[in-house]
């Protein structure tokens, strides 16, 4: 089989080594990368043409396309995935996106189930990198581990995946009308096609997490908004209400109750936000973590909340030139 692999990049001077270094030194190497950029302005182009440079480098494609910028189009990543897509030699694509490092076998592995004719789309996950403490608080209850996946819910993020050319034409490509989720639209429209999403547990990028909480409420708050813009994932909306609800009954059980239970209550929002990982949680170097998981949780959850009701109310974005 014959692969290509795709990225979009736009101001990724500083990852764009790593993420290129780490395609290279994959086991089963993409027969091609094509990489579209909108613009960028920090070194990113010069970077990528040194590594077109060096061994291996030739199978590196370079578009610099300023359409798909947040100037030109209201859903720069998608539009940038389908320039790139359409610009692919070959009918197998797999997707990661430039802020990553792929494990050395994630391509090896993500590809291999289509040697199934009946194959059409596969999903690999993510492993959450970062060492600072914001970072390490978040890997503890904020990504959902390989093991806890359950396939029939699976809804694979672009950071990790693969699909047939035939399966991204058959439903238009990917939606270029938001900033965000046009990767989860991607998919639940190649289901509502009938379309298996076959998960790959093993087919592992490593995701740098936010280093701040700050950075961290402004993605969780884009993420909302485009699941709100979208009217998708109304579950999600229900869930994290709930979470924010038990928050603010703890905040209220401290001011009310007892002092005492106000020095103990991160502790407690803690071990609720990582209910999941005790076995993680409870090593010496982790429980220290838990009051800082105990706010980052409320974080997450108001911020995702906020940016699901802007979304939903914004029925339109604002009307952009498009550059042809």
């Amino acid at each position: 089989m014959s692969i290509t692999l795709i990225t979009t990049v736009l101001n990724e001077g500083s990852t764009i080594d790593r993420f290129l270094g780490s395609v290279l030194r994959q086991t089963r190497l993409p027969d091609e990368l094509v990489i579209v950029d909108g613009g960028s302005q920090d070194g990113t182009i010069e970077r990528i043409r040194l590594w077109q440079q060096r061994p291996g480098g030739g199978r590196i494609k370079l578009i610099v396309d300023p359409s798909c910028s947040r100037a030109a189009t209201p859903g720069p990543i998608g539009r940038g995935r389908n320039v790139a897509i359409r610009a692919a030699s070959n009918d197998l694509i797999a997707c990661a996106d430039a802020g990553c490092a792929v494990e050395p076998t994630w391509l090896d592995a993500i590809t291999r189930p289509f040697e199934d004719p009946s194959v059409t789309v596969a999903g690999g996950w993510y492993l959450p990198g970062g060492t600072n403490t914001t970072q390490r608080a978040l890997s503890l209850f904020w990504i959902v581990t390989p093991e806890e996946l359950v396939e029939d819910h699976f809804i694979p993020s672009s950071r990790s995946v693969a699909f047939r050319r035939s399966a991204w034409a058959e439903v238009g490509g990917y939606p270029e009308n938001s900033l965000s989720s046009e990767d989860t639209m991607f998919i639940m429209h190649l289901r509502s096609k009938g379309h298996r999403i076959l998960l790959v547990r093993d087919a592992l990028v490593n995701w740098e997490l936010p280093p701040t909480a700050r950075r961290f409420a402004r993605l969780v708050f884009r993420y909302g908004f485009g699941d709100g813009f979208n009217r998708i994932l109304a579950r999600n909306v229900l869930g994290t209400f709930a979470s924010l609800t038990l928050a603010c009954l703890l905040v209220a059980a401290g001011v009310f109750i007892h002092w005492g239970w106000s020095v103990a209550m991160p502790f407690v929002m803690g071990s609720y936000a990582a209910r999941r990982r005790w076995r993680s949680v409870l090593r010496p170097r982790n429980v220290a973590l838990l009051p800082l998981m105990g706010l980052l949780r409320p974080v997450s959850d108001i911020s995702y909340l906020v940016g699901y009701v802007r979304g939903r109310a914004t029925r339109r974005h604002p009307v952009i030139p498009q550059i042809v």
